[in-house]
């Protein structure tokens, strides 16, 4: 991928011929990342992808957003997601934020998902929610 014109064009070609949407993509100088449902027949898309790049499937993964207005630009929220993520020993994937930034997408193992959104949950919510609330009373 590094310094060729036009290859991110040829997968986003790729994708819309075989009809399946990319959920979330990350970018690097030499790679792409991308999710996408696993209800789709992968196995046409990945052989014309192979004509032009290497490919890896991976499976049992699972998405995870954490979303609100600003969500991207408070770093004190980015910083609770991959704090309360490492804490709780569960390895980040994959990590994607629209330029809206109302959003933080997140990759984490299957297995690791549950506990992943419980731990968000108490840290960015009920925690949170405590600390405010002790701070006025």
């Amino acid at each position: 991928m590094l310094g060729h014109h036009g290859f991110m064009a040829r997968i986003f070609e790729a994708c819309a011929q075989r009809e399946v949407a990319l959920d979330m993509i990350a970018t690097t100088e030499v790679s792409v990342s991308a999710t996408v449902e696993e209800s789709h027949d992968l196995g046409s898309l990945v052989g014309d992808l192979r004509r032009f790049a290497e490919v890896e499937v991976e499976r049992q993964i699972a998405t995870i957003a954490v979303v609100g207005h600003g969500v991207g630009d408070a770093a004190g929220v980015v910083n609770a997601v991959f704090h309360t993520l490492t804490s709780h020993d569960i390895p980040i994937r994959m990590i994607s934020m629209g330029g809206r930034r109302t959003n933080v997408g997140l990759v984490v193992d299957e297995a690791h998902a549950a506990d992943a959104v419980r731990a968000l949950h108490r840290a960015l919510l009920e925690e949170r929610s405590q600390v405010a609330g002790g701070a006025s009373t």
